[in-house]
């Protein structure tokens, strides 16, 4: 089975889940980057471009982002990795998202969280995404990023593996 990896990343937290599960299955990977990059300190400062950033993110928007360099139907399954922001999927994700064709591709979402929140949301809205660009949505997974490094790692690991078995 050939595997790619999508993901977004800011804060390194969702690359690290998804170099764990691209050698765990042997996946192809590709950064989601956007074309003007966004800065942890976009959050914590008031400027406009935080507020452009918050609006975007709250009305599920989407930003401009680099020409992904995999089309995703040369694969079997397509991994899709976001961090949680604000209860949705980050905006560069739902760029990704819709400009790809799903169309009778099987695809697995995974949302990265802090620990006190939820990914339910966040997974629902990008399975409908995928749904609408022909695709089926064939598991989701939250993970929760506050904890060491090696939990983090093997709690992707495992489930990577269970992904085998489906």
């Amino acid at each position: 089975m050939r595997y790619l990896i999508a993901y977004y990343t800011l804060t390194g937290n969702t690359e690290l889940i998804a170099r764990t599960i691209a050698t765990e299955l042997g996946a192809e990977i590709e950064q989601i980057n956007t074309e003007k990059p966004i800065n942890i300190s976009d959050f914590t400062k008031f400027s406009l471009s935080n507020i452009s950033l918050m609006h975007s993110i709250i009305s599920r928007k989407k930003m401009k982002i680099n020409q992904p360099a995999y089309n995703v139907q040369d694969f079997d399954r397509i991994i899709i990795a976001t961090p949680v922001w604000m209860n949705n999927s980050a905006p560069a994700v739902n760029s990704y998202i819709d400009c790809q064709n799903f169309m009778n591709k099987d695809v697995v979402l995974i949302a990265t969280i802090a620990e006190k929140g939820n990914a339910q949301n966040t997974l629902s809205v990008m399975n409908s995404a995928i749904r609408k660009r022909g695709g089926k949505v064939i598991a989701t997974q939250g993970i929760g990023i506050e904890k060491s490094e090696q939990e983090i790692v093997e709690m992707a690991r495992q489930f990577a593996i269970s992904l085998g078995s489906l």
